[in-house]
């Protein structure tokens, strides 16, 4: 779905059953998966413009289970607890 493959990704086939490895995947927030519950063990890497972006996509998607921020600003933190909708 056009995303950049970071780490991992391989199919593990020394198993039974359908198994990958933990992937990492630099991706456009629209792209189906990234909008989609997958039960796979892949982390969707998303760029966006300032914290109002990144608050307005995170909402954007319905099931909403997770997400996480990475910052070295408190206010951006504490920004990002408020009105985002996850968990």
């Amino acid at each position: 779905q056009g995303g950049e493959l970071l780490c991992g990704g391989k199919v593990l086939s020394d198993r039974e059953g359908h198994y990958v490895e933990p992937t990492i995947v630099a991706i456009d927030h629209s792209a189906a998966c990234v909008q989609e519950e997958v039960f796979v063990p892949i982390l969707y890497v998303t760029k966006f413009s300032d914290i109002d972006d990144a608050i307005a996509m995170n909402n954007s998607v319905p099931q909403g289970l997770s997400s996480s921020i990475f910052t070295n600003d408190s206010g951006t933190m504490w920004k990002w607890l408020g009105p985002h909708g996850s968990g």
